[in-house]
């Protein structure tokens, strides 16, 4: 495939200046640039030469001519009045102003192709596309239940699900990776001015273990009570031992000696399920078989020096326009948050 080689543009130069000998645009001074001058396909090739390194690599990625990338670049240098990149025999680095372009220029071009899909999907209340990020928590039980009633309602939606931690799943969300996320943080996570959250609910954390656990017995055990035992933790949040910790001391006792860290989900389900091991988590978050009362396999109790409270929340971007469908999820997260919170918690 023969790669495009763009006309030679003049130079935006004043009458008199020298005209600049490489043919590239002259960088003008620094200041506040009219949006209606960033040009997103100038963005896009900016982005090419982020992700690959260099000038070379990113006009074979975007089917072009390594000049025709370069005056790109300088094109977009002279709209904004600063150096992007830092250039050397080993490719293309970003400046601290190319880095924080990266960041503006994803989430640009994504609600550009948001847009675009969203008056798309205005043909037809069914169809459209949804991208939501997950914490690891949420990913139990809400949203799956959410998601299925969708699917119910409208099964030609393109649905996908990025899970992770709270933090990892916020990330995504401002480089516009996510439509939206929902998460339920054991520490809260700052938000910034251009984010927009909505509280679910608020819950406490419990001791989960298996039904036939030696202190199943126990009618409301305590700290001390479970200090010997072995605890699963999250492996990505250290703050969750810390924490662990911490409760004991704090109560005048030491804390765990035996300690497992892992952040797969089922992995600890099944763990929990085939020893005597404990760990934390939230009843409304956790799945329905954690709840004895609807003959669920695990009994939960709520521990007093372990109950930290989560708060369950909706955040998405304020300069987003929400397709229809991310809007139909939204609206089946919070019918069943609903659900949940007016349900039975069990212990």
């Amino acid at each position: 495939m023969k790669r495009r080689a763009e006309p030679t543009r003049p130079n935006d130069t004043a009458e008199g200046d020298p005209a600049d000998p490489t043919g590239l645009p002259r960088r003008g001074a620094p200041g506040v640039v009219p949006a209606d001058r960033l040009d997103l396909k100038l963005l896009s090739r900016f982005l090419a030469v982020v992700e690959h390194g260099s000038f070379a690599k990113a006009a074979r990625a975007v089917n072009l001519t390594q000049q025709a990338v370069a005056y790109s670049i300088a094109s977009l240098e002279e709209t904004l009045g600063v150096s992007l990149f830092e250039r050397d025999q080993l490719g293309a680095i970003p400046t601290e102003h190319g880095r924080r372009l990266t960041h503006h220029a994803r989430a640009l071009l994504t609600e550009a192709m948001r847009t675009t899909a969203s008056l798309y999907a205005l043909q037809s209340a069914t169809a459209g596309s949804v991208r939501v990020g997950v914490s690891e928590l949420l990913s139990a039980q809400i949203v799956p239940v959410a998601l299925a009633r969708l699917l119910a309602r409208f099964p030609d939606i393109d649905v996908t699900v990025r899970e992770g931690t709270s933090s990892r799943i916020f990330d995504l969300l401002q480089r516009g990776e996510v439509d939206f996320m929902v998460g339920a943080p054991p520490v809260s996570i700052p938000l910034r001015d251009n984010v927009e959250q909505e509280l679910l609910f608020e819950d406490f954390d419990q001791v989960a273990m298996r039904t036939g656990h030696p202190i199943a017995s126990l009618s409301a055990p305590t700290l001390a009570d479970l200090q010997a035992l072995t605890w699963i933790v999250p492996q990505s949040r250290e703050e969750d031992y810390q924490f662990l910790c911490e409760s004991f001391l704090v109560a005048g006792l030491e804390a765990p000696r035996h300690v497992i860290h892992s952040d797969g989900l089922a992995f600890g389900i099944n763990l929990l399920l085939l020893t005597d091991y404990v760990s934390l988590t939230s009843l409304w978050l956790s799945p329905q078989i954690m709840n004895a009362k609807s003959g669920g396999l695990f009994r939960t109790y709520r521990v007093r020096g372990l109950d930290r409270k989560r708060r369950a929340f909706i955040r998405f971007m304020r300069s987003a326009t929400l397709s229809p469908a991310a809007q139909s999820l939204i609206e089946e997260i919070r019918t069943a948050a609903c659900k949940l919170r007016s349900g039975d918690r069990g212990d």
